[in-house]
């Protein structure tokens, strides 16, 4: 559906009539895209577990599974980190060990990056200290939600990250 001001907004049924997903674009001369979502906690657990499952959600497969191991690579130059780019941090963390695909971050090397967490991990966070992650090696997927700004106000990420890994068993 095309709305004012040249963004569009999409519906999706199968995560929620709910979850809504605008892209506004600019009028440059070369093509650029930003997102922005607007939905509940709910939906953002069933997107990733979208992920988790590889592109299927209750049965309906809405993107395929070599698009979603695609989305999820590293596309950084030459397998770089994001300190290899010049972006020494990440969501107020180190960014070494970890570089970017076209979901979000990816995380290459844990020991690099001095996190508790898989490789292949693949993760996402917000201006108001929200975030998510979905690690595929231990069928795990988390949504963070939170109202802090800026999110470097207090690294409760990190602290959540931990306490989840040194649960597993």
């Amino acid at each position: 559906q095309r709305v004012d001001g040249g963004s569009c907004m999409f519906t999706d049924s199968v995560v929620s009539k709910e979850l809504f997903v605008f892209w506004f674009f600019s009028k440059s001369s070369h093509t650029h895209c930003e997102t922005f979502q607007v939905g509940t906690l709910h939906d953002y657990q069933r997107f990733c577990q979208m992920l988790l499952n590889k592109g299927s959600l209750d049965g309906v497969r809405i993107l395929g599974r070599k698009t979603v191991e695609y989305l999820s690579l590293n596309h950084l130059p030459e397998g770089r980190d994001l300190p290899g780019m010049g972006q020494p941090s990440l969501l107020n963390m180190s960014a070494k060990g970890i570089g970017y695909g076209l979901i979000g971050a990816v995380m290459t090397n844990p020991a690099e990056a001095s996190n508790l967490c898989s490789a292949g991990e693949i993760s996402w966070g917000g201006l108001a200290s929200t975030m998510f992650w979905v690690d595929p090696a231990e069928n795990l997927s988390v949504v963070l939600m939170a109202q802090l700004v800026p999110s470097s106000t207090y690294n409760f990420r990190r602290e959540l990250r931990a306490a989840v890994y040194q649960a597993l068993t």
